[in-house]
């Protein structure tokens, strides 16, 4: 029943195939695929939220017969959005994960993303003005105060979704996480405020590359139900040359949920030596599951534990320099800032730990140090965040003058 067929003969390195055209819709799962060839990468989603689902692409694409990789972007992540989805982006070690989540009318529901942060600078806002990815940036208000600021343009912000905006207690600091479309059309109201971006970027150091240890590498492949925890806990097991083991806290059943645990996407996993903890992780992060080291006898072991029904607080601890290099792993770290009190750093990120993944971020009171439990990756990305606030932000704020308004 297909009534059109556009079909690219220019090169694949520079131009990308539509998808077939449906009278009633491309269904989601095939658009999905697509994006995977695009991407070259898989896009984890959850089957019942995309079964029956389908998108209405024809119009657009009437006078097309193929878009290039950053075209293609731009009309996948809005077609997403139009059927009230987002695309999730997450580095995990040497991972690019890809996914795509439902977003729920209940915004409590929709917590998991606000787990997800992929820290931009304004000048790639500005890049990304026609993308609807979900990313976190931090602004400074030089003129107004952030409050101020804040009370301006909050109402700017899909509140109700996922998307907010807050400041800094105490600073002149901002922190705003939304699709990027939306932040930069904010970004000239920012500016005519007096807000600047941060002028040290904070630049994660490249993860070394482990030696290679001649195990060929696994290509795993979705299976109609979804793949097998399993099957990848015995790739990784063979590619990483570690023992695994299932923990059955805090569950009684926890063995059994391990075993018919399965994760869906599209595309295919590429595992190798070097990835293969990182791919572990990324899929684990579509679960209630999380992967542990532990050390017995000089053997590292990995551990399987479920957060399913009760919380766990058990975590390896780190230094802050350590989480690029623990993939997606559940770990607890310490860091110390130099200026800001962790209460009131806290008040501006608090919301975005929390939880299916039972992680959390916690301030010593009276002191200027925060404590995070979660995933590696995650609290990589927030201990950049913290320190960039901290070198960045100003402690006394401007004071609102007669020029100040909210224009």
């Amino acid at each position: 029943m297909l009534t059109k067929l556009l079909v690219s003969t220019v090169s694949a390195m520079s131009a990308v195939p539509i998808v077939a055209v449906r009278p009633d819709g491309v269904p989601l799962l095939d658009l999905l695929q697509r994006a995977s060839q695009v991407l070259d990468a898989p896009i984890f989603f959850e089957p019942r939220e995309v079964a029956d689902c389908t998108v209405d692409v024809g119009g657009e694409l009437d006078a097309k017969a193929s878009l290039s990789h950053e075209e293609f972007l731009v009309f996948f992540e809005k077609w997403l959005r139009e059927r009230h989805f987002a695309h999730l982006e997450r580095t995990i070690g040497t991972v690019h994960s890809h996914t795509v989540m439902h977003l729920d009318p209940d915004r409590m529901k929709n917590l998991a993303l606000k787990t997800v942060v992929r820290r931009v600078s304004w000048d790639e806002i500005a890049a990304m003005a026609d993308r609807e990815a979900l990313v976190i940036t931090t602004g400074y208000c030089t003129t107004v105060p952030a409050e101020q600021v804040v009370a301006t343009i909050q109402d700017r912000f899909d509140s109700s979704k996922v998307e907010d905006i807050r400041h800094v207690e105490g600073t002149n600091a901002i922190v705003m996480h939304a699709f990027a479309a939306n932040l930069a059309q904010l970004l000239p109201t920012l500016v005519r405020l007096g807000g600047r971006p941060a002028e040290h970027e904070v630049v994660a150091l490249p993860r070394e590359s482990a030696t290679n240890s001649g195990v060929p590498p696994v290509v795993l492949n979705c299976e109609p139900r979804g793949l097998r925890l399993s099957r990848v806990v015995d790739a990784a097991t063979r590619l990483v040359g570690e023992p695994f083991c299932y923990d059955p806290r805090p569950t009684f059943s926890a063995t059994d949920r391990f075993e018919e645990e399965r994760v869906a996407f599209a595309g295919e996993i590429r595992l190798d030596h070097d990835n293969a903890l990182a791919w572990l992780d990324a899929i684990l992060q579509q679960t209630r599951i999380s992967r542990q080291t532990r050390t017995v006898a000089a053997q590292p072991i990995q551990v399987l534990w479920s957060h399913h029904r009760f919380g766990r607080t058990e975590a390896r601890s780190v230094t802050p320099d350590e989480l690029t290099a623990c993939d997606g792993e559940y770990v607890t770290t310490a860091v110390a800032l130099e200026r800001l009190p962790s209460r009131e750093m806290i008040n501006s990120i608090c919301c975005r730990f929390g939880g299916r993944d039972d992680d959390f971020v916690q301030a010593i009171d009276g002191t200027n140090a925060l404590v995070l439990t979660g995933a590696a990756d995650k609290l990589a990305a927030y201990v950049a965040l913290a320190r960039e606030l901290d070198l960045d932000a100003t402690i006394e704020p401007p004071k609102p003058t007669k020029k100040s308004s909210n224009k």
